[in-house]
């Protein structure tokens, strides 16, 4: 991804002109190398920088482009000069658009400080694909493999924690001998007729010649196998396995999230999967309904077999609650008190079915109860009894 004339890759492909020789190239077999992946194409698309010029956005997306990276710049050039003007114009047309961050980290800090940079970057704009780190300069080479995924993975747990997708983006020959083990998904560059790559990738850099309307230099091509326009999501839930997520503006939510006038959780501890049922933080308990989706629950409500009163902030409520005739009690479990007799500051509280105090009348749980009076008989033998000892 560096200036086209310094290219590493030889092996280029020539001929590609425009979106619809993408899409032939496509459907051959331009996986045919790889043992661990069917070749299942879904789009193809460019990645673009300074070096692309200005763009005619509308033109670009008339000619069949159906995604774009463009680049956020680097640590020790600075923002790409074309950056700003290719997001807007890229959003302007509802093209799906991720960026990429060209790295020199050498360690994890410098890893989290680049993601922090790109987050910065991109944060008036939207990002509805990929954001990627491209690690690949030769300054990095004397990094040992672990080390490197180590800071790549880095530089991506930064990405996700903020609801964005990551991915990482360097060579064929990188990834085989230089990268170790990564968890996140892998962008990889070879310049030929197939990618000769046996592991799992998610998008495929074909060439570095592609020729598209509205950009008058050439321009990087790119096939994505993996299908991230139903994966990253433009809002609302959407349900992989036995999870669901939440997504505003195509980014994935985490803890708290207010959505439609309701509130869930999105726990990070889960991938940010909508929690349900009862679920604690440093305030307390809450309800996630689950026959709604995870909306907390606030106000009197029935869980189960209980009913229980709920603050605004879905924790239950203990002690009275209202005045008679309309009196109840919630315990200390948060459950309302039905259907048992209770002694109350000396005093036999009945409790009915529905919870509602039904006797004493006209109890007031806010005044102290007196004791009541010993019988005549009780009230002679305490007086003969010896004193309790003393403790």
């Amino acid at each position: 991804m560096k200036k086209p004339e310094k290219n590493r890759c030889r092996k280029q492909l020539a001929g590609l002109l425009g979106a619809l020789c993408m899409l032939v190239l496509a459907v051959g077999s331009p996986a045919a190398g790889s043992q661990a992946q069917a070749a299942t194409h879904y789009a193809a698309g460019i990645d673009v920088s300074k070096y692309q010029g200005a763009i005619n956005w509308q033109a670009v997306k008339d000619d069949g482009v159906q995604f774009a990276l463009v680049r956020v710049g680097s640590t020790e050039k600075g923002i790409d000069e074309q950056f700003v003007a290719n997001m807007k114009g890229a959003n302007a047309v509802g093209m799906r658009t991720g960026v990429y961050f060209y790295s020199y980290a050498k360690s994890v800090e410098a890893a989290q400080a680049e993601a922090t940079m790109v987050l910065n970057a991109i944060a008036p704009y939207t990002v509805s694909f990929p954001v990627a780190i491209d690690y690949e300069d030769s300054s990095l080479k004397g990094i040992s493999p672990q080390d490197q995924a180590t800071i790549v993975t880095a530089f991506c747990d930064v990405i996700a924690a903020a609801g964005y997708y990551p991915m990482v983006y360097s060579y064929r020959n990188w990834f085989q001998s230089r990268l170790g083990n990564i968890k996140y998904d892998k962008w990889i560059a070879q310049y030929s007729d197939k990618l000769e790559y046996n592991g799992e990738y998610t998008m495929w850099q074909s060439s570095s010649h592609g020729q598209i309307k509205g950009i008058g230099y050439r321009v990087d091509v790119n096939h994505l196998y993996k299908d991230l326009f139903n994966f990253i999501i433009p809002e609302g839930f959407t349900t992989r396995g036995d999870k669901t997520y939440l997504y505003i503006n195509y980014r994935k939510q985490y803890g708290w999230v207010e959505y439609n006038g309701e509130r869930y959780v999105c726990e990070p501890s889960d991938n940010g999967a909508v929690q349900t049922g009862w679920f604690q933080d440093s305030l307390g308990w809450h309800y996630l309904d689950p026959a709604q989706g995870g909306k907390l629950l606030t106000g009197l409500q029935v869980i189960g077999k209980d009913a229980y009163l709920l603050d605004s902030n879905g924790i239950p409520y203990v002690g009275w609650s209202g005045q008679w005739p309309e009196l109840y009690c919630f315990g200390e479990d948060g459950k309302m008190i039905k259907n048992t007799k209770i002694a109350v500051g000396g005093v036999e509280v009945t409790f009915g079915k529905d919870g509602r105090v039904t006797a004493p009348e006209n109890f007031d749980p806010s005044q102290p109860q007196p004791q009541p009076a010993p019988a005549p008989e009780a009230a002679q033998a305490a007086e003969a009894a010896p004193a309790a000892p003393a403790q």
